[in-house]
């Protein structure tokens, strides 16, 4: 589904203006993360309540990674500067996508990557979601509040 240029342009100028600011500034940037907080079952802390969907995260892809052959590829949806992936790749053999509408995003996450030495697993590239260039298949595909931009 094409959507309206004019929309995308507002989205990624939103995100190109106030990334930085939001990895720097923000609680969440401890964590590397752009999202909010999750006080999911268990959680105790605010550091417990960033990493909460990535955890959860990590247990269903862990769950997938069992039927599959390794490393899974992971296609990550409006993937922000790259932190789920990045927690992901930490703790599984996996090769990542991630998928972005900001080139400041592509940037930072591609930096960060090569900061962990990550760059190996994980690329990132800057591109509309919902009409992906040609791609190679993916075991897993996920989005974590990026669908909050689609119609």
């Amino acid at each position: 589904m094409a959507r309206d240029t004019a929309f995308l342009d507002a989205v990624r100028m939103y995100y190109d203006k106030n990334t930085k600011r939001f990895v720097n500034h923000h609680e969440s940037g401890r964590v590397n993360a752009l999202h909010r907080t999750v006080w999911g079952p268990g959680v105790t802390t605010q550091n417990e309540a960033f990493l909460y969907v990535n955890d959860r995260l990590l247990q269903v892809i862990q769950e997938i990674a069992s039927r599959f052959p390794t490393p899974l590829r992971v296609l990550a949806l409006g993937c922000g500067v790259g932190s789920s992936l990045f927690y992901l790749a930490q703790r599984l053999p996996i090769q990542a996508l991630g998928i972005t509408l900001s080139p400041v995003q592509v940037a930072l996450a591609t930096q960060k990557a090569r900061a962990l030495q990550l760059d190996r697993q994980c690329r990132f590239i800057e591109a509309d979601f919902l009409t992906l260039p040609a791609l190679e298949p993916h075991t897993t595909v996920f989005a974590i509040e990026s669908f909050v931009h689609c119609p």
